[in-house]
């Protein structure tokens, strides 16, 4: 586990870089059996999803 984020950590990530949403990715055991967008919600005040197999994201609106 000490290789991977907690869910925690990446919402503190996610609001130390100013972040305007949080996507989730490749759960390792122990997150795959709880839910964690809401534990990165906790830190993060942004939409957080929890991905899964074939969702879809964008990024940007495309502007520059």
């Amino acid at each position: 586990m000490d290789s991977h984020l907690t869910p925690q950590r990446a919402g503190d990530l996610a609001t130390d870089a100013g972040a305007k949403r949080l996507v989730l990715t490749h759960f390792y055991p122990p997150v795959e059996t709880s839910d964690p967008a809401k534990l990165a919600g906790t830190r993060f005040r942004g939409p957080v999803s929890a991905a899964k197999d074939g969702d879809r994201f964008t990024i940007g609106d495309g502007r520059r």
